[in-house]
C-alpha cells in the first residue's frame, strides 16, 4: 500500500504490512524514502511542523493521505489477524483474550476469543472485563499531566511539597537531589524495581499506604540516575492526584478521563463488575488452570488496579491517535492533544503509551508505527527455578499510525 502525503514535509512511504500466523507473531515491515534529504520523523530536536509552516508562510494545512481507499486496504487484514489470535491461545495455553484494532483515530474492531471462565465455559467478548494490570499507570500519567496542564503543579516539584511521608525520606548520597513528579513519571526516582511485590499491595488501605511511606524506603541509585521500574513510584503518583486535585486518584480519573471517553465498562472495585462480564484469573498447576483470587481496589490502585473492557480500551488508544498530527482545529478529547503525543513519545512519560508496551518499529526511522498492548491477570507461580509469572488471560489493543 502507498501513502502520499501533502505540504512542504510531504514524503512517500510504501508500508507493506505482513501477518505473519506461525509462532512469531505478526511482523509490520515499513519502507520509507523521505523527499528532502533533512526532513525526519517528528522528535525532540526538531520544531513543530506548524512552526515551520508559519514561519515560512507556507500555511500547511494538516497532513492526509490520498488513497481513498487506504482503510479498505488496512481491513483486508483483520481475518488474518483473527487466526493469529486464535493461534495465541493454543500456544500460550490461556483460556481467551480479548483484542482490539484502531486504525487512526477510529476503533474499528473489538472482539473476544475463548473464554473468561473455564468452570461455566462462558465466552470472551468485547466487553469482558479484565484487569489491565500496569497499564493503569498510562492513566494516572494523563491525570498527572492534566493537573500539570490546568496549573496545579509542576513535574519537576518536589514530590514531598504533595506527599510529606517522601520529603523525610534519607536520600541515597548527599548529592542526590529530591524525587520530582518526573522522576517518577518516569522511573528514575532511584526506588528498587518491585514487581514481585506489586500485586501483593493493590488493596492496600490508604492509612496503611502512609505508614509505609513514613517507615521509610531503601533506594536502588541516586534520583535522576538511573531507570528502575517501580510500580511504588506510581502508588505515590496516586496520592499526589488525591491532595492535588482534593479527590480520591479513582474518582478524578473516572469524572475526567474515562466517563469523557465513554469508558462505561471500566471499572477500580472488583465487586462493581458485572459477574456475567468479568475474565477470571487462573494459574497453571502442571497442565491445569487453577483459578485464583482477585484483589480489591485500595491504594495501588495507581499503579495497576483498572479494569476494562478491549472495545472500551480501544477508545483510550483513539483518543491518544487523534492527537495526529498536530492542528489549529478546536480541542475534543478530555486532555490537550500536545499533552497526549508528550506522553507517546516514550521519552520520560510512563514509557510512553501504557506501559512497557510490545513495540514494533521501522528499520531506519526512531518512530514508534505499530504498537501493541497487552495485559493480563498476573499470577505467581513457584517453580523448580524459583518465582515465575503464568498469564492466565489476555486483552490486546493493536495500532498502526503512519503519521
Amino acid at each position: 500500500m502507498s501513502a502520499e502525503k501533502i505540504g512542504p514535509w510531504a514524503r512517500r512511504c510504501a508500508v507493506r504490512t505482513g501477518w505473519d500466523v506461525s509462532s512469531e507473531g505478526h511482523r509490520a515491515r515499513v519502507h520509507c524514502r523521505n523527499i528532502t534529504r533533512n526532513v525526519a520523523w517528528p522528535s525532540r530536536r526538531m520544531p513543530g511542523r506548524d512552526n515551520i509552516c508559519r514561519a515560512s508562510g507556507a500555511g500547511c494545512s494538516p497532513s492526509r493521505f490520498v488513497d481513498a481507499e487506504r482503510k479498505q486496504k488496512l481491513l483486508q487484514a483483520l481475518p488474518r489477524i483473527e487466526t493469529l489470535m486464535s493461534d495465541q491461545i493454543k500456544e500460550m495455553g490461556i483460556p481467551g483474550l480479548a483484542y482490539g484494532i484502531v486504525i487512526d483515530d477510529e476503533v474499528v474492531l473489538a472482539k473476544g476469543l475463548g473464554l473468561r471462565d473455564v468452570t461455566t465455559g462462558a465466552p470472551v467478548d468485547a466487553d469482558t472485563v479484565f484487569r489491565i494490570a500496569s497499564m493503569t499507570k498510562s492513566f494516572t500519567a494523563l491525570a498527572i499531566l492534566k493537573l500539570r496542564d490546568a496549573g496545579k503543579l509542576s513535574l519537576d516539584d518536589p514530590v514531598g511539597r504533595y506527599v510529606p511521608e517522601v520529603g523525610t525520606w534519607q536520600l541515597p548520597t548527599n548529592d542526590s537531589g529530591p524525587i520530582t513528579i518526573r522522576h517518577l513519571l518516569s522511573h528514575t526516582a532511584g526506588l528498587p524495581e518491585d514487581n514481585p511485590q506489586g500485586d501483593r499491595v493493590l488493596d492496600m488501605t490508604p492509612e496503611g499506604f502512609s505508614a509505609w511511606l513514613k517507615a521509610g524506603i531503601p533506594f536502588a541509585s541516586a534520583t535522576g540516575s538511573e531507570f528502575e521500574y517501580s510500580n511504588l513510584g506510581f502508588m505515590i503518583l496516586g496520592s499526589v492526584v488525591t491532595r492535588v486535585s482534593g479527590r480520591p486518584f479513582q474518582t478524578y480519573v473516572t469524572e475526567e478521563i474515562l466517563l469523557p471517553l465513554g469508558m462505561r465498562s471500566t471499572y477500580w472495585s472488583l465487586a462493581a463488575v458485572p459477574k456475567d462480564r468479568l475474565a477470571h484469573g487462573y494459574r497453571k498447576d502442571k497442565e491445569s488452570l487453577v483459578a485464583e483470587p482477585m484483589l480489591e481496589d485500595g491504594a495501588g490502585a495507581a499503579m495497576g488496579g483498572l479494569m476494562t473492557s478491549s472495545r472500551d480500551l480501544a477508545r483510550y488508544v483513539a483518543m491518544m491517535l487523534s492527537a495526529y498530527p498536530a492542528r489549529d482545529e478546536l480541542e475534543r478529547a478530555p486532555a490537550l492533544r500536545r499533552t497526549l503525543r508528550e506522553m507517546r513519545g516514550g521519552y520520560g512519560i510512563a514509557g510512553g503509551l501504557g506501559d512497557s508496551p510490545t513495540t514494533r518499529r521501522s528499520t531506519d526511522r526512531p518512530r514508534q508505527l505499530v504498537r501493541i498492548w497487552s495485559a493480563f491477570g498476573p499470577r505467581l507461580q513457584l517453580g523448580p527455578r524459583g518465582p515465575a509469572w503464568w498469564w492466565s488471560t489476555r486483552i490486546w489493543i493493536a495500532y498502526a499510525l503512519a503519521a
